[in-house]
């Protein structure tokens, strides 16, 4: 049995629910200790998928908080920093998110 390649749409929306969750872990010093590894790793594939595509990343609507997050993570957890750097890349490469990474205080 072949499997199915998920369309944009569904990679997107993979994008979506990982980032929800990253205004809470934020916030909350005990979620982001028990949840910020296995919110990155949803969030790390979901960018991996949409790569190739930097419109579909481009018109991501939480950029500000993606970089607080992706921050806040290379500092804390330095085993993270090696996909940290990998995330960034791909990102980077998006107009958009470089607009909104300059943009944050």
């Amino acid at each position: 049995m072949a499997l199915k390649d998920p369309d944009v749409a569904e990679k997107a929306a993979r994008l979506e629910r990982a980032t929800s969750r990253f205004d809470a872990l934020l916030k909350d010093t005990r979620q982001w200790e028990n949840g910020c590894e296995a919110v990155f790793s949803e969030f790390r594939i979901a960018c991996v998928h949409l790569r190739k595509d930097s419109e579909s990343l481009g018109a991501f609507e939480k950029k500000q908080v993606v970089w607080r997050f992706l921050s806040k993570l290379s500092r804390e957890r330095k085993p993270f920093w090696g996909r940290c750097e990998e995330v960034l890349g791909i990102l980077m490469t998006s107009d958009a998110w470089m607009k909104a990474f300059v943009e944050d205080p």
